[in-house]
């Protein structure tokens, strides 16, 4: 009976080596073991097999950089807005909803004159999301589930109105600063759970004010806001006890347990390689990756058929992916995408890191990270990733209307923002700007 058993076991044991025999050749095959490297086959190898990476899939979720940098709402007659804080994405969930049906059911869109908009700040129930750089509305959109947009203008500020017989959008461009608008057959349902909570302060819009240069669309309101400085870092990801550097080359589809690397620059940067493209992390936090072919490249997905829309949904989805797994290596969180812009034959994404949904702008002017697709996939990516803190000065800054107020006479519509900016020592200080409607 033992010796049954044993045959038994010699058996089975001899039929999974050849199984993964066979398994191990036809992958070698399948990707030319002739002029690759080491690492690149078994890197292969071992993702088949389910052993570390993340492969190229690409999961939809509501990133942090679907976020408007404030929301505006008006059910009877008082205005509430929300622009900073944790509360923003708790009323963003709300409110996506609204904005989203009413997208998918719009038609044609057309320029319109500015007193219509004048007109649809006055009274009446409204949602309004104010956006930072120039994303184009076909994104904005197929975040709130409305695929279907395909509009390409970039938004500075999204209106929904309500009618008689369904609702009407109002957009202002952050290209040029016209207003354009469509309507809808969805009917704008009441807002009145939207505003439940305390999570909005009563606000006024800046036409009500007669505040002639600053954007009549801006909610101002609340009193003196008092924020920190913002401490900043290069992670660390050698040593124990440190960041997860594991998880940083999994964000670029790396895997940590077959990479090869070497050091740079004496030291000063760690370069991992495979056979198409390399991944170099710098002490200072900077990373930059770079296929050296379309082999190399991480996909998005799709086809050849596919839209500019759904290319542009696809390639925004793989970049969030990658972003947030990056910036959980160093447990951070919070970014924004702020520009969507073609160049040659390169579709590139810059985002903003945000902290309380407020924006940091680095001293050298860089994005804190940009993206550049070719046909589909990602060739290249630049990230600077810094560790931040809360510590150190504490800053009241004005009310917002007061701060608005500083608005200069000449040279407007200007738009309201609070940013971190980063100064000569590394630190992001916060502070009101004044920032052009359009780009």
């Amino acid at each position: 009976m033992k010796h049954n058993r044993r045959e038994w076991f010699k058996s089975g044991l001899l039929a999974a080596l050849s199984v993964l025999t066979v398994l191990l050749l036809a992958v070698a095959w399948s990707y030319n073991l002739q002029g690759d490297s080491a690492d690149g086959w078994l890197d292969r190898v071992l993702l088949a097999l389910g052993i570390g990476g993340a492969g190229d899939s690409v999961e939809r979720s509501l990133p942090t950089a679907a976020l408007p940098v404030t929301i505006a709402a008006r059910e009877e007659g008082a205005l509430y807005s929300v622009s900073y804080g944790g509360q923003v994405a708790t009323v963003y969930e709300r409110a996506a909803e609204h904005m989203g049906q009413a997208l998918s059911a719009a038609g044609a869109w057309s320029q319109v004159e500015e007193e219509e908009a004048l007109a649809a700040l006055e009274g009446g129930r409204l949602l309004l999301f104010s956006y930072e750089g120039a994303v184009p509305l076909s994104l904005i959109a197929g975040w709130m589930d409305a695929p279907q947009v395909t509009e390409e203008e970039p938004v500075s500020a999204l209106l929904l109105l309500d009618r008689e017989d369904g609702s009407r959008l109002l957009l202002r461009s952050a290209e040029d600063g016209a207003w354009y608008g469509a309507d809808s057959t969805a009917n704008m349902e009441s807002l009145a759970a939207l505003l439940a909570g305390n999570l909005m302060v009563e606000s006024e819009f800046a036409a009500g004010y007669a505040l002639d240069s600053v954007a009549a669309e801006s909610a101002l309101g609340g009193g003196v806001l008092s924020l920190v400085t913002l401490q900043a870092q290069a992670p660390v990801f050698t040593g124990e006890g440190t960041d997860d550097l594991q998880q940083l080359l999994t964000a670029f589809s790396y895997n940590p347990y077959a990479v090869r690397d070497y050091s740079e620059d004496q030291g000063a940067s760690r370069v991992f390689v495979s056979t198409y493209s390399t991944l170099e992390i710098g002490q200072d936090g900077r990373v930059f990756f770079e296929s050296t072919d379309l082999r190399g490249a991480i996909s998005a997905g799709g086809d050849d058929g596919e839209s500019e829309t759904q290319r542009y949904n696809r390639c925004s989805e793989l970049a969030v992916q990658v972003l947030q797994q990056a910036l959980e290596s160093i447990d951070g969180e919070g970014f924004a995408l702020t520009q969507v812009r073609q160049q040659d034959n390169l579709l590139v994404l810059d985002f903003e890191r945000r902290q309380d949904n407020v924006t940091l702008k680095r001293a050298d002017g860089q994005p804190m990270a940009r993206f550049e697709f070719q046909d589909g996939a990602l060739v290249r990516a630049t990230l600077c990733l810094e560790k931040l803190s809360a510590g150190g000065q504490s800053h009241a800054l004005l009310p917002a209307l007061q701060a608005a107020a500083t608005a200069p006479l000449e040279g407007g519509p200007y738009r309201l923002a609070l940013r971190y900016e980063q100064e000569e020592g590394g630190a992001y200080q916060p502070k009101w700007v004044l920032l052009p409607v359009s780009e």
